[in-house]
């Protein structure tokens, strides 16, 4: 018997929980099912809308009871979560283990015509489709009153929260065969069959096709494929040879070889002994800007270990990225035929590669003997063309730094050459009207760089001969003494704080430490902070402690302090540079908290048992759940040590 609800709704065939949920609450007289939940289960007012989605959650639970003898049914109509202590654990998806990363989880695509017959069908929360199969129309993701994306949790049945109907928008009619093939897979309720779609799909790139048209296309092929039809496979396989005929047959097949159904592995095996590869000249580069590979493909095109891998990023052969709405890291090359022949090269050699063609700042420093620095200022003053790789950092061409060589000249190479002291030649030039375009006073430079077409052999052969000249080689800084006490130099800094100098750059954006201007110390060019800043920072670098030294501390791996406490939210951490630091507070509530609860992982190594087993005791109630009100962690489950204990005396 309903008690505070009057209505409970029932599923109808492919229903989507989430069209449930809100016809549930539209009928009830709540705003949104949001509204819904605050009133029915007040503690999952912050719950994230995924999980009113799952059968096991507190309010699908509590709406299945007041539904009676219709509960299971109710039920029924919901995704069921294959482990409930993993919270990105895959799904039952219409009799279908599905990942989460397929389904569309606070964003809603709303079907007008799904609207109309009253309900909205599972196949809208399939993140591929982008169509309806059954009314052939475009999802709708925003509201055309208000603008702003559709959140299906906030919305009061068809109407968005701005009070937008939007039942009443427009049908847009688009193609839906690639849709259709999709939900025919599905309806098969074949486990091999799904994941054979779902691979073809990535293979295809069929999330990145252009156009509503190409995107159906490439679901209506992942379609066939996933229904083993060979003929589909092998004209895909063709139609990306043929987008570029000077692919090697690796890297067209890899997307392909990267799966591994045992069907598709058949269907490329005989395609590759057949393959006749098209002759390349070894100088022809191969840029294949539409070309990308995820990290399983790319092993699988050029056949070598991580390591390579990574030495291929560092001299810019290869560089990666994540693509919008993908958590996976993807790899593209300015040059596949040089980054598989250095590949090769070095995985039969285990040598360097042969004539590189990137070489980072130090590897420039060493080629043209000099301070690193110099060439950092070179590169940002746009004397060095380079290639800025988000891993390694600026990569430069041997070409590019032999034609800075010739077009310049740094201060100390053309004092040598001229046989004059270098401290005092800098000086010399500039009385005579010869100025460097980096250096000291320019943009903070280290050495001095001149263009060798400003260095005229007459004004050269002038200032060789000034018996006095402007020079401030030698003088002591304008800095007064009573702003000294006030500054300290980061060599100073560094050492107060027993941090390396490199470092003090980062406390200076988290904003501990303040730089003095160098307008205010004349010539001198050095780093400076107020001291009230140091001894700021140095009192927050005392009552912090970093990642590193918490995890020996607690003798805890990083990992399942990061799981525990991090990602929980328990204690905050700061991210300074590349090191996270938590206050010597928060430490001590870790080690309060390991000392009296323990994870079932920690449990199952105590009782030396397998993994698993302290979840059937927690099943059996041998031992119970600490309520997360006083663990203060709610989303991983935590055990008494002493309950853990006493089961082995």
């Amino acid at each position: 018997m309903l008690t505070k609800l009057k209505f409970v709704a029932l599923p109808k065939p492919e229903e989507s929980p989430k069209s449930l949920l809100l016809r549930t609450a539209f009928a009830n007289g709540f705003r949104s099912v949001a509204h819904m939940a605050r009133s029915l289960v007040p503690e999952t007012v912050n719950a994230q809308p995924l999980s009113w989605q799952l059968e096991h959650s507190q309010l699908v639970q509590v709406i299945a009871g007041e539904a009676g003898e219709y509960g299971e049914l109710f039920l029924s109509g919901f995704y069921q979560q294959l482990s409930r202590v993993t919270a990105n654990s895959p799904v039952v998806f219409s009799g279908i283990t599905t990942p989460l990363t397929k389904l569309r989880r606070a964003k809603y695509a709303f079907c007008v015509g799904c609207a109309r017959d009253g309900w909205q069908r599972y196949s809208q929360d399939l993140s591929v489709l982008e169509t309806c199969p059954h009314h052939h129309c475009e999802f709708v993701h925003q509201c055309p009153g208000c603008e702003t994306p559709l959140a299906w949790h906030l919305l009061d049945g068809n109407h968005c929260k701005c009070g937008f109907d939007l039942a009443s928008i427009e049908v847009t009619h688009s193609a839906a065969h690639g849709s259709q093939a999709v939900m025919r897979a599905y309806a098969t309720e074949d486990q091999e069959i799904v994941a054979r779609l779902h691979a073809s799909v990535k293979a295809l790139r069929a999330e990145d096709a252009s156009t509503t048209q190409l995107r159906q296309d490439k679901l209506c092929i992942a379609g066939l494929i996933a229904m083993a039809q060979k003929s589909a496979l092998e004209d895909a396989i063709q139609d990306a040879r043929a987008l570029d005929p000077r692919l090697s047959k690796s890297l067209v097949l890899a997307p392909w070889k990267a799966i591994s159904d045992s069907w598709i592995k058949k269907v490329v095996g005989g395609i590759a002994t057949a393959w006749k590869e098209v002759a390349s000249p070894a100088m022809d580069a191969l840029p294949a800007p539409h070309l990308y590979l995820y990290r399983d493909e790319l092993r699988s095109a050029l056949q070598v270990s991580p390591t390579i891998i990574a030495e291929l990023l560092k001299v810019g052969l290869l560089s990666r990225s994540k693509r919008k709405g993908n958590l996976s890291w993807t790899y593209q090359s300015p040059d596949w035929i040089a980054a598989m022949s250095h590949a090769h090269g070095k995985s039969a050699s285990g040598d360097i590669y042969p004539g590189e063609l990137h070489l980072d700042i130090h590897a420039a420093a060493a080629m043209l003997n000099t301070y690193p620095e110099a060439v950092r200022r070179a590169v940002k003053a746009g004397a060095i063309p380079f290639v800025q790789n988000k891993n390694i950092g600026v990569l430069m061409t041997r070409e590019n730094i032999e034609k800075f060589r010739e077009d310049n000249i740094f201060v100390g190479d053309l004092a040598n050459s001229l046989g004059a002291a270098n401290t005092t030649l800098r000086a010399r030039l500039k009385a005579v009207g010869i100025l460097p375009f980096s250096g000291t006073g320019i943009d903070g430079g280290l050495v001095s760089i001149y263009k060798r077409s400003d260095l005229d052999q007459d004004k050269i052969e002038q200032c060789l001969k000034l018996k006095s000249y402007p020079n401030m080689a030698g003088r002591k800084t304008t800095v007064a003494s009573g702003d000294k006490r006030k500054i300290l130099s980061s060599t100073e800094a560094s050492a107060l704080l027993s941090i390396p100098m490199q470092r003090l750059q980062h406390f200076q954006k988290f904003g501990l430490l303040t730089p003095v201007t160098r307008m205010h110390l004349g010539t001198d060019f050095r780093r400076y902070f107020t001291a009230e800043s140091v001894a700021r920072t140095k009192a927050w670098i005392d009552g912090s402690v970093t990642l590193e030294d918490a995890v020996l501390e607690t003798k805890v791996s990083s990992q399942a302090l990061i799981r525990r406490f991090v990602n929980t939210g328990f204690i905050n951490i700061v991210k300074i540079g590349r090191l996270a630091f938590l206050s010597r507070e928060d430490l001590s509530k870790i080690k309060e908290n390991l000392e009296l609860y323990c994870s079932c992982d920690q449990a199952d190594k105590y009782l030396n048992a397998p993994n698993g087993h302290t979840s059937n005791l927690i099943s059996t109630h041998r031992v119970k759940i600490v309520p997360a009100s006083k663990t203060g962690i709610d989303t991983i489950r935590l055990l008494l040590w002493s309950d853990v204990k006493n089961l082995l005396k």
